[in-house]
């Protein structure tokens, strides 16, 4: 893990902790729909929603090889972790309704705006509570 290790425990609350397994269980499942489905489905996520999921985990492994994610049993979160549930809060709470400024987010490919606007957009539909945090693309705001 790079940098400090961070306790899963202590920068995540339950219902983050089981959104990150199911995650982390899609790099695991190199992205087969069919083994992550159930553990999806566990957060209330229908199968039908879970392909945003997919897609979304598997263009940030791709896209950024530096895209840290931890292991499904690991004890600990990565930062690259943490700013994606702060990316998926922030889509949750806005929808399609506010575009965010700042220079991530103008480096983010339209694909992967639908990506994460699908994603909380399903998110919201289950009710999953996310802590607030700051967002990586709004913390260089000029």
């Amino acid at each position: 893990m790079k940098g400090n290790v961070l306790f899963l425990k202590a920068q995540c609350s339950k219902s983050e902790q089981e959104l990150l397994r199911a995650l982390r269980a899609i790099k695991q499942a190199d992205s087969q729909l069919a083994d992550v489905e159930p553990v999806l489905e566990r957060l209330g996520i229908h199968p039908d929603d879970s392909s945003p999921f997919v897609q979304l985990i598997k263009n940030a492994l791709d896209s950024r090889g530096e895209f840290e994610l931890l292991g499904p049993k690991s004890p600990c979160v990565s930062r690259d972790e943490l700013d994606l549930l702060a990316t998926l809060n922030y889509f949750m709470k806005h929808g399609d309704n506010s575009f965010p400024t700042g220079d991530a987010f103008l480096r983010m490919s339209t694909y992967m705006l639908r990506l994460f606007k699908d994603c909380g957009n399903v998110l919201r539909e289950t009710g999953i509570a996310l802590r607030a945090r700051p967002v990586p693309f709004m913390r260089h705001r000029h």
